[in-house]
């Protein structure tokens, strides 16, 4: 609890992160941006934070999470979209763009889309 008594400004990276997420979700937005969220939680705080957003659907909050780490979107989000040099490239359910792409990740289908590979 030492973390308490200090200012924000000398924690750490992570604490700050984990400070961050908290008051964004105090209260209880409708909208929820997050850009790169789980960039320099621990181990313990990236579980509880897929825990969480896993909830907050539930209650009504829409997440635009914006992240270059593929395998936590197809974790994490139900839709995607792909940019590419700040165009929209593609967009959809994360199930449909994978089902457009037999047997390729969703990190296959970001790279197919941002080298004009895809269709």
């Amino acid at each position: 609890m030492d973390e308490l008594d200090r200012f924000a400004e000398d924690y750490s990276r992570g604490m700050k992160k984990k400070l961050g997420l908290l008051l964004a979700m105090v209260h209880r937005p409708r909208l929820l941006i997050l850009d790169e969220p789980t960039n320099g939680l621990d181990v313990e705080a990236t579980r509880l934070f897929y825990e969480l957003m896993r909830e907050e659907p539930s209650r009504g909050t829409t997440i635009l999470f914006s992240s270059h780490l593929m395998d936590q979107v197809t974790r994490l989000c139900t839709h995607a979209a792909i940019l590419d040099r700040g165009r929209l490239v593609t967009s959809g359910a994360i199930d449909e763009l994978l089902a457009a792409h037999p047997g390729k990740s969703l990190e296959d289908v970001f790279l197919d889309w941002t080298s004009g590979r895809a269709s």
